[in-house]
């Protein structure tokens, strides 16, 4: 399946209020819509992105979609990340699970791990239209398994 060239209004703004912070409940009061119609949209998004449905790896494909507005970078200093703090936001972006995401998510003050790779973006933390993180120059090829 070839990935979508334009990401729909709808699915940008259910995506965006995801990436910052908010659960996918909370999106649907927002935009009073159903909880159903916020599950479709996401489901719909990550067809069209050839995306994992976990919302970090759906935020990550979105903003590394050209028709989807990556988030302005921001001014901060981004914060050390550990090498297992890395590894975890390494599989966020993949869509993997990985227990350990507290101390990701408290270092970079984010709500939800789709919140944590929103900043990850501004922060500089994750390459512009790369679909990895920048990896500490040692680590391998392949995913290592999560931390802890």
């Amino acid at each position: 399946m070839e990935a979508a060239r334009f990401i729909s209004f709808p699915h940008r703004t259910v995506i965006t209020l995801i990436a910052h912070g908010r659960t996918a409940p909370e999106t649907a009061e927002a935009l009073q819509l159903k909880p159903s119609t916020i599950r479709s949209y996401l489901a719909t998004a990550a067809r069209m992105l050839e995306s994992s449905r976990r919302m970090p790896a759906l935020v990550h494909a979105a903003y590394s979609h050209p028709s989807f507005p990556a988030p302005p970078r921001s001014e901060e200093c981004a914060p050390k990340l550990s090498p297992g703090e890395r590894i975890v936001l390494l599989h966020h972006v993949r869509g993997r699970p990985c227990p350990g995401s507290g101390t990701l998510l408290s270092k970079l003050n984010a709500r939800t791990p789709a919140h944590a790779i929103h900043l990850a973006w501004q922060l500089g933390l994750l390459s512009e239209r790369s679909p990895s993180v920048r990896p500490p120059p040692d680590s391998p090829p392949c995913l290592p398994p999560c931390p802890g």
